[in-house]
């Protein structure tokens, strides 16, 4: 079944289920009052249980076009909490908006101009970027939150976030972070400060705001202080170790990335230098550990190979949203700061300083 938390009464007047109405109200007025999709124009029934929020709900999946989706009570409760959020802030705010020249209805447009778009559940990158696009071409921007049943911890911590949780990261002066909010707690949290480590681990800052201290633009994560940096540049040089480990367990050394890089660079496991494998921003256009990519950089430097041409090659793994060229930017800023900690002859200490004002 599809649900909505908006319907036309018989007399084509647009009904919300966000408004406070109570219980005995409703049961009274699903008695009375017929309703219809705003979209399909199909009847839909008014449904008021124990478990789940007042709603509306189709007949059948087959009345209501293909972009309609089932909705859990988190989705719908947090439609609803942010619907009353954005009301409260005194700002033009419209609910399972419909976008007929794209097909698209936002769970939220605000102002007219930004789609809010509420995730509770698994959804492909592909169809992130087509509903992005399609507000782009209507000039409005989207915002993707994602629904959560369970409260974060504030600070640095490791964090661990789905692929296509990556496609909901919001930009702001080339860093990024995500937005989510809990119903349950009416909360909104932030990861931000993300350096990627590889797979779904990256290490990052957690933050919690209420959401009577939220604000609209949405509030805009800070840099880290010195200190969060080193609490972060600790457990991310604790991920840099255990990977570096684990490559003495290598079965086939000549075939291993690892090993054949250090061969050819003249390194030595046991001494492996703390200036590779470095926490960059924007790390995550290259599916690949750090380490690995880092040592690829350091071996084509020594054969003469640009950058541009190493990134076209092929050895270097790119994600799916990156381009080529900010991974040519990403290798180009990897070899800068690792020719300045040569001639610094930067210790580990040294590395972190360079590292902190690189960051900043």
């Amino acid at each position: 079944m599809i649900h909505i938390l908006t319907a036309f009464t018989k007399d084509q007047k647009l009904f919300y289920l966000t408004d406070a109405y109570a219980r005995e109200e409703l049961l009274t007025l699903r008695n009375k009052e017929q309703f219809f999709c705003p979209i399909c124009g199909a009847s839909v029934i008014l449904k008021i249980g124990d478990i789940k929020i007042p709603h509306f709900s189709h007949r059948s999946l087959s009345e209501c076009d293909a972009f309609s989706e089932p909705e859990s009570s988190l989705h719908l409760q947090g439609k609803r909490l942010l619907h009353h959020f954005f009301h409260r802030h005194q700002l033009p705010v419209e609910i399972e908006k419909y976008l007929p020249a794209i097909r698209q209805r936002a769970d939220l447009l605000v102002n007219g101009q930004t789609a809010v778009e509420f995730q509770c559940s698994p959804i492909s990158v592909s169809h992130i970027t087509k509903r992005t696009e399609g507000y782009k071409k209507l000039n409005i921007g989207t915002l993707w939150i994602k629904g959560v049943k369970e409260q974060t911890e504030d600070g640095i911590q490791l964090i661990r976030l789905k692929a296509h949780e990556r496609a909901f990261f919001q930009k702001n002066k080339g860093s990024s972070y995500l937005v989510l909010f809990l119903p349950e707690a009416n909360r909104f949290f932030y990861y931000s400060n993300l350096f990627y480590i590889s797979g779904n681990r990256w290490v990052g800052k957690g933050k919690q705001l209420t959401a009577e201290q939220q604000s609209f633009p949405f509030g805009i994560p800070r840099r880290l202080s010195k200190e969060e940096f080193r609490q972060l540049w600790v457990l991310y040089s604790r991920a840099r170790r255990q990977f570096i480990a684990s490559q003495a367990y290598s079965k086939n050394r000549y075939q291993n990335v690892f090993w054949r890089c250090c061969y050819e660079l003249r390194l030595d496991m046991k001494n492996f230098p703390d200036s590779i494998g470095l926490p960059l921003e924007k790390a995550e256009c290259i599916a690949e550990h750090a380490v690995l990519w880092q040592l690829k950089v350091l071996t084509a430097k020594r054969k003469g190979i640009s950058m541009f041409a190493l990134a076209n090659s092929g050895k270097i793994p790119i994600a799916a949203f990156a381009s080529i060229e900010e991974v040519v930017k990403l290798l180009e800023t990897f070899v800068k700061l690792h020719q300045l900690m040569e001639q610094k002859e930067a210790g580990p200490l040294g590395i972190f300083e360079i590292m902190y004002e690189s960051y900043c």
